[in-house]
């Protein structure tokens, strides 16, 4: 269960074309968010995403490190999960790519 993608840290790099947020490690772009500026609040959206984006790695890494603890101190009876960790399950397997 490991994540394929460009490895952590992720940061907001620069601004792009037309101020759009650009994040990436140093020496790769990962995402570029598009956005129209034509209000001050599309601009406060487009960077709330960039920050959320920029962490994705250490959030993943930090929810896969959280349920194997779970799984490591609390029942092996699926049923008896919170729908928290469930939810975490699929939250992990929508960002590996998993069905």
């Amino acid at each position: 269960m490991g994540f394929k993608g460009t490895p952590a840290p992720w940061r907001l790099a620069t601004m792009g074309p037309n101020g759009c947020p650009v994040i990436g490690d140093r020496t790769t772009m990962v995402a570029m968010l598009a956005h129209t500026v034509n209000e001050e609040s599309q601009v406060l959206e487009a960077m709330s995403n960039a920050y959320l984006i920029s962490a994705a790695p250490e959030l993943l890494e930090s929810l896969i490190t959280l349920v194997a603890q779970v799984e490591l101190f609390y029942s092996k009876e699926k049923d008896d999960y919170l729908p928290e960790y469930k939810a975490a399950k699929l939250a992990i397997a929508k960002a590996l790519g998993k069905p």
